[in-house]
């Protein structure tokens, strides 16, 4: 199964500090888990993908996104 690394994930928190609300920099999200909460489907196409990414940031942190860069990355880390 693939990996989806976001990164340099910019967060709209209206002028809070992101340390503060221990947001993160970056999050490694499972294809299985997405499948699983069917954001996604086995066909998925990458921007498919890059959306349900953005949906699954926000959902789970509370806090929008005002962009991040996201790459698939193979399970033992390395790109794909």
């Amino acid at each position: 199964m693939r990996q989806f690394l976001c990164y340099k994930i910019r967060w709209d928190t209206d002028g809070m500090s992101r340390k503060k609300l221990k947001l993160p920099k970056q999050v490694i999200f499972n294809e299985s888990d997405l499948l699983k909460r069917g954001v996604i489907g086995p066909d998925s196409d990458e921007d498919t993908v890059f959306d349900a990414l953005t949906d699954v940031l926000s959902d789970d942190y509370g806090f929008c996104i005002f962009g991040f860069h996201a790459k698939t990355v193979t399970a033992n880390g390395g790109r794909k």
